[in-house]
């Protein structure tokens, strides 16, 4: 692990980037408009050296659905299966929409399988952290890559919910078969009690009323 790993990384750094005023740093438009241009550099740049990394790719992989339902698990697990690269976080679709091409994408998308790993696919730090990792299997490595996919599910669902545009260019820029959407839904009680845990203002609810609608 290098010196900015060791950083980004860190506990502190996560918490100034889920707080003022690094929430506002790092949520800006200007920031985020900057970011996606930093990736298609360093993608194109990672597509120059390993041009025939994806060749043998055969179906792209992302999830819709809710929070909290179970998808960092399955992605996860996936992620371990020696011909599979399932990044988590990565928001392929925000790349899709900016235009880039399909092994731009992927390596972006390696690249996020490999940092999840290295830092042990820990999940749920505001609340209880525990990993996903599996030890002894390929996560964050490969044999020869099948599937490639992106574990961002809230944001995913979001873009969808804005663009829907986005499904036909799918297809287009990934030039490998999309994996059939599938919706997976826990105890609608379970996000809302993580929901709660969090204290996201946004999210704030009577939770007696809450409850009662979710068991109705």
């Amino acid at each position: 692990m290098n010196a900015w790993h060791a950083v980004t990384d860190s506990d502190a750094f996560r918490r100034f980037a889920k707080q003022r005023p690094g929430r506002a740093i790092f949520r800006s438009p200007a920031y985020r408009r900057l970011n996606v241009v930093r990736n298609d550099v360093l993608s194109r740049r990672a597509v120059r050296r390993d041009p025939d990394l994806f060749r043998e790719v055969r179906t792209f992989c992302f999830f819709v659905g809710h929070n909290k339902s179970g998808t960092s698990l399955l992605g996860g697990l996936l992620d371990a299966h020696p011909n599979v690269i399932l990044s988590d976080e990565v928001d392929a679709l925000q790349y899709v929409e900016a235009g880039f091409a399909r092994d731009q994408i992927f390596h972006l998308l390696l690249k996020g399988s490999r940092s999840e790993a290295r830092k042990g696919r820990v999940t749920a730090r505001r609340l209880q952290p525990y990993s996903f990792l599996v030890p002894g299997q390929w996560q964050g490595r490969f044999t020869t890559p099948f599937v490639v996919g992106d574990g961002r599910t809230g944001t995913s669902t979001q873009r969808l919910g804005v663009n829907r545009r986005v499904l036909d260019q799918l297809p287009q820029v990934i030039a490998a078969k999309p994996d059939p959407l599938r919706r997976r839904t826990n105890d609608a009680l379970q996000q809302i009690a993580a929901r709660a845990l969090e204290a996201v203002p946004a999210w704030q609810v009577d939770l007696v009323e809450a409850v009662h609608a979710a068991r109705n």
